[in-house]
């Protein structure tokens, strides 16, 4: 994701991010986080399960804010979204 040119103190649009469960068992959702160098100019909803079933999925959406509190430095603001999951294995 790239979020579009945002004036300080001002918030992007939302962009969405599909999460698809493409394993052949349930995946269990344990948090959903950002993080990277600018984490606190993001924020995210989203709409997953604790327990996405096989061929499920779920959005994310994630704004970004650009801080007028921060120096007037012009450049990328970059994070990351993590999913922390795990799926069970079949017996």
């Amino acid at each position: 994701m790239i979020p579009p040119k945002t004036k300080a103190g001002t918030k992007s649009a939302p962009q969405s991010v599909t999460v698809t469960n493409v394993g052949a068992v349930a995946l269990n959702i344990t948090r959903v986080a950002l993080g990277g160098e600018w984490p606190n100019q993001y924020s995210q909803t989203n709409t997953c399960p604790t327990q996405l079933a096989p061929g499920d999925s779920c959005t994310l959406s994630v704004t970004f804010e650009r801080l007028s509190r921060m120096p007037k430095a012009h450049g990328q603001r970059t994070s990351a979204s993590r999913t922390m999951a795990a799926a069970a294995r079949r017996r």
